[in-house]
């Protein structure tokens, strides 16, 4: 996985967000899915199932923003912030 990718990625998808005058909906959530898309598609590594919002295998009643799943366990997770 290509770090400096996935946050060109993110970054193009802010500005298009921004240049469409929907830059006042940007948060946490709005992020989930084009990093979902990125990493399946051009993450670089065989991705099974990838899982939004998934439980927090150790802090109970919270959740993981966006977690890759191989079989039964979290291979990586993703917990995400957006600073305005």
């Amino acid at each position: 996985m290509n770090e400096a990718r996935m946050g060109g990625a993110l970054e193009h998808w802010f500005g298009f967000q921004e240049k469409i005058g929907r830059s006042f909906m940007m948060n946490e959530d709005s992020i989930k899915y084009p990093l979902a898309d990125y990493l399946v598609n051009h993450g670089g590594q065989e991705i099974t199932s990838i899982e939004l919002n998934r439980p927090h295998p150790n802090f109970s009643n919270r959740l993981m923003d966006v977690a890759i799943v191989d079989s039964a366990s979290v291979a990586n997770a993703f917990e995400l912030k957006v600073a305005k």
